[in-house]
């Protein structure tokens, strides 16, 4: 599985919580069961961290919104943005510009441009909040 299909398939598992009250275990299983989403290690490590560190994540993603709050979000831009943030912000093992442009990417083929452009603008305000 390429870091692509790894963050596509975690944007996956983080979109469908964004509906339900599965727990990991449960989310994990019914991924497994509709054979939709590929589960490696990887993904499941990104997933239950960013489960795990979720209000830090939102916190950072909600300081670095412009007039806007995380209701009003899409719900892929959001699952999105909650996966690059943990990617910056937590893991710190990937590039900022690696980060940014695969959320973006992965947000053109499952949203639109304007969610895609909206993700760049969000991502880069956090990566100069961190460089402050």
């Amino acid at each position: 599985m390429t870091r692509r299909q790894m963050r596509e398939n975690c944007f996956i598992l983080l979109f469908e919580r964004a509906f339900t009250e599965y727990t990991t275990e449960d989310l994990f299983a019914l991924a497994v069961e509709c054979d939709e989403v590929k589960l490696n290690n990887t993904v499941k490590q990104y997933y239950t961290e960013i489960s795990e560190h979720l209000s830090e994540i939102d916190e950072i993603i909600e300081r670095n919104l412009k007039n806007w709050n995380l209701s009003r979000i899409s719900k892929v831009a959001l699952s999105l943005l909650r996966l690059a943030v943990y990617e910056l912000c937590i893991l710190k093992e990937i590039e900022p510009a690696i980060a940014i442009n695969e959320a973006v990417e992965i947000a053109k083929l499952y949203s639109t441009q304007e969610d895609a452009n909206y993700i760049n603008g969000v991502l880069g305000a956090v990566v100069r909040e961190m460089d402050e």
